[in-house]
């Protein structure tokens, strides 16, 4: 259960580059998960939080500036799966972190069976295209986007994805498609924030019996540096933040080491 946006800086500015932000939604009986630290994935160095359950994680940037995020998928009718047992998707992020370019996500996803895992989306950005890969138990989609598309936005929801994803993305347009460009990242940042008294059940900032937002991860790739900042607690409770950086690590560095 999830929101994710994400939003690219314009070239001419100086700070070229783009923004992702993620809400974590998780069931309140769920351990808490532990805060961000610097992981080494294959030959990567990658900044994540980590969730204690699995050893996995839903969001994390590397030091080539790739940023990969997963949310659940809740489809309705009967999904397929393989027999045996299944692996945590939140594995699907740290191992898509070792790679060092959207071409090597693209190999690696279509080479994944995904009917090992229960039905997810991943979503690997750099800072021209977003690629994405959704299995929803009974088939996968792939597809690539250009980053200055769009603004774009990803949910899930326990209750349906159908059902949140109508009146999210009607506040998601009236906020972010029609913001000017440098009013953009406040109105995100609003957006992961936003509560409707009446249907908290629906809102952003989600709240159920069962189940609320847990934390807001931001994650910045602008230049040579990748930031990500991590709340957690729900964006409209207080909490110390972590931030963490990493020096991103271009092909032609690697190859004069």
């Amino acid at each position: 259960m999830c929101t994710v946006t994400i939003i690219q800086y314009s070239a001419e500015s100086d700070r070229a580059g783009y923004r992702l932000v993620t809400n974590r939604d998780e069931q309140r009986t769920r351990p808490e998960a532990l805060p961000p630290r610097l992981v080494r994935t294959g030959s990567r160095w990658a900044v994540m939080p980590l969730d204690p359950v699995a050893n996995g994680t839903w969001i994390g940037v590397n030091d080539a500036g790739l940023t990969v995020t997963l949310l659940n998928v809740y489809p309705g009718g009967k999904i397929g799966k393989k027999k045996g047992r299944r692996r945590s998707r939140g594995l699907v992020v740290r191992e898509l972190l070792a790679c060092g370019s959207l071409g090597e996500v693209r190999r690696e996803l279509k080479r994944m069976e995904a009917e090992w895992y229960p039905p997810f989306c991943v979503l690997a950005v750099d800072a021209e295209e977003l690629v994405s890969l959704r299995w929803d138990g009974r088939a996968t989609e792939h597809s690539v986007h250009k980053l200055n598309e769009a603004p774009f936005l990803y949910v899930s929801s326990g209750l349906g994805d159908e059902k949140v994803i109508g009146p999210r993305r009607e506040l998601f347009e009236e906020m972010l498609l029609a913001a000017a460009p440098g009013d953009l990242a406040v109105q995100q940042d609003r957006f992961h924030g936003h509560l409707w008294p009446k249907h908290p059940e629906l809102s952003v900032c989600m709240a159920r019996a069962d189940a609320r937002t847990v934390s807001v991860t931001t994650v910045e790739v602008i230049g040579g540096q990748a930031r990500l900042w991590y709340h957690g607690a729900p964006p409209d409770e207080p909490c110390d933040d972590v931030e963490l950086s990493l020096s991103i690590v271009r092909p032609s560095d690697e190859q004069a080491d």
